[in-house]
């Protein structure tokens, strides 16, 4: 397989450069393809309703903190934004999503362009991004995931740019420093870069290029970097650094094992696939490649980490630019055309995008089904509560399943938190919120199960007479969430069983 690929892309053509040293530009097929992809991302955003996590962001921005359990500030502080300019509305949480995944076609164009490629490669590259599941997937929703990826790619660019015009014996460094006030600003929505400039330095010391280490510009960007992300650090180390624990969480919800590389290039699209793997082996053994082969084993590096942590594939999604760009300046055949991508792009709408009738959604769209069903749950929960005088739970399943408590409706919900497993072991009067101390813990106390990990939240109910059995303020004891065979399945039956010690009983659904 590795000489078939290597006959199909040798020799591929360079294009004319022009006064800045690269090839000229697609600016206006580019920014089509990029409109194109926000337009649809938006037209969808008001399909189904919100996904879980975003419930989550919506909850922990109205607690906005330095930091949280499993996350930086900046997502739920937009979330925060959007929900009070314009709140309950979907387009507007989901505006900057999409408008990332549009800008992250022209930066793949550039990452192609830094390369040497053409308008085609450019174009090739551009639209992998573009019809990837990856970026419909994420760019749909209100996620780190939504940003991230398009981060590390600029990241990605800058290195490149920067050994580019060194070979051409141009010494210009800023690139190195924008290159921190990117990492900066993505320490802010997920902290993984720094795994990525970890492997890096690691590569640099024992392949090169050393100079890069010696350049006074990324240290600054550096320094940046480590000032803008003091209070989260902080924040971090006064809660016990509870995204240490993150791993073993992950680890306990999802298992990708021996087909985690496989998820990686499945998620990347027909095209994107291709390019994929192609870009991997062209970066790694082509010799006109040389100068850049050290981001071949930082991908490799960093490969090894997410697998050995049993991580997500997604966390490999901010290599998908640099490789969807060197395979595209590599590829030679014809076959990827415009048709491919047309049937790919196909593909990637219709397995991450609202588009299906809600009941005709399969059980296996996490998505899918993680955003149906939040109001008429709201009201089932609200009416037990009153009815029944007793707190209220869900039957169900994963961590986005019980999300569902904190589903409630903008006139009842005053209060809502999420927190993780670690950090209620730490701090139980955090129980759920994980976003400090500052703010006192909900009347409604509910705990996951024994040796139970991920987000577990519960909406206060203030204001819902018997609550607790002791009026609307009364605290209740512990209870205990029992998973069902269906994600949302409503079963108003009653549960009797007492909440801790004698105390009220629990209303399950």
């Amino acid at each position: 397989m590795s000489t078939a690929l290597a006959e199909r892309s040798a020799a591929p053509p360079v294009a004319a450069p022009t006064r800045s040293g690269v090839p000229e530009l697609a600016t206006g097929p580019l920014l089509l393809i990029a409109t194109a992809v926000t337009a649809v991302l938006l037209l969808a955003s008001g399909r189904y309703g919100y996904y879980a996590d975003e419930l989550y962001f919506l909850a922990a921005g109205h607690h906005l903190d330095w930091g949280y359990v499993d996350q930086p500030p900046l997502v739920p502080l937009i979330a925060l934004l959007a929900d009070t300019v314009f709140p309950g509305s979907l387009l507007a949480l989901r505006l900057l999503p999409a408008v990332a995944a549009g800008a992250g076609v022209v930066v793949t164009a550039l990452l192609a362009r830094e390369l040497g490629g053409d308008r085609r490669a450019q174009l090739l590259a551009g639209g992998a991004w573009a019809v990837a599941g990856q970026t419909l997937g994420g760019g749909h929703m209100l996620a780190t995931v939504s940003f991230d990826p398009v981060l590390w790619t600029v990241v990605l660019w800058l290195l490149v740019r920067w050994v580019r015009m060194r070979d051409q014996g141009v010494r210009q460094d800023w690139p190195l420093f924008a290159a921190g006030a990117c990492t900066a600003l993505a320490m802010q929505v997920k902290l993984l870069i720094p795994v990525l400039w970890l492997v890096l330095g690691v590569v640099l010391l024992c392949a090169g290029p050393r100079s890069l280490l010696r350049t006074p510009l990324l240290w600054a960007g550096a320094a940046v970097a480590l000032l803008t992300a003091a209070p989260t650090l902080w924040w971090q180390a006064a809660h016990g650094w509870p995204q240490l624990a993150m791993s073993e969480a992950i680890e306990q919800e999802s298992s990708f094992g021996p087909l985690l590389i496989p998820s990686v290039v499945l998620c990347a699209g027909i095209p994107g696939g291709v390019l994929l793997c192609l870009g991997f082996w062209r970066l790694l053994r082509a010799p006109a490649l040389r100068p850049y082969r050290f981001l071949a084993w930082t991908i490799i590096g960093v490969t090894g980490l997410v697998a050995l942590t049993e991580s997500r594939p997604y966390y490999l999604a901010g290599f998908y630019g640099l490789l969807f760009a060197v395979g595209a300046v590599e590829f030679r055949a014809r076959w990827l055309s415009a048709r491919v991508y047309g049937v790919s792009a196909l593909v990637a709408v219709l397995a991450t995008l609202p588009v299906l009738p809600v009941a005709l959604i399969p059980r296996f769209d996490l998505v899918g089904t993680g955003s149906v069903g939040w109001p008429e749950l709201t009201a089932i929960v609200e009416r037990n509560a009153r009815e029944h005088r007793a707190p209220v739970i869900t039957r169900t399943t994963g961590w986005r399943a019980r999300c569902a408590t904190t589903a409630t409706s903008r006139s009842t919900a005053r209060a809502a938190g999420s927190g993780r497993s670690a950090d209620r072991r730490r701090h139980p009067e955090r129980d759920l919120r994980g976003i400090g101390p500052r703010v006192p813990p909900p009347p409604l106390r509910l705990r996951a199960p024994s040796g139970h990990s991920g987000h577990f939240a519960a909406d206060a109910l203030r204001g819902h007479p018997g609550v607790g059995g002791g009026g609307p303020e009364a605290p209740v004891g512990p209870a205990v969430a029992r998973p069902v065979a269906r994600r949302n399945e409503a079963r108003p039956d009653l549960d009797h069983r007492a909440t801790g010690r004698g105390r009220s009983p629990v209303r399950v659904i």
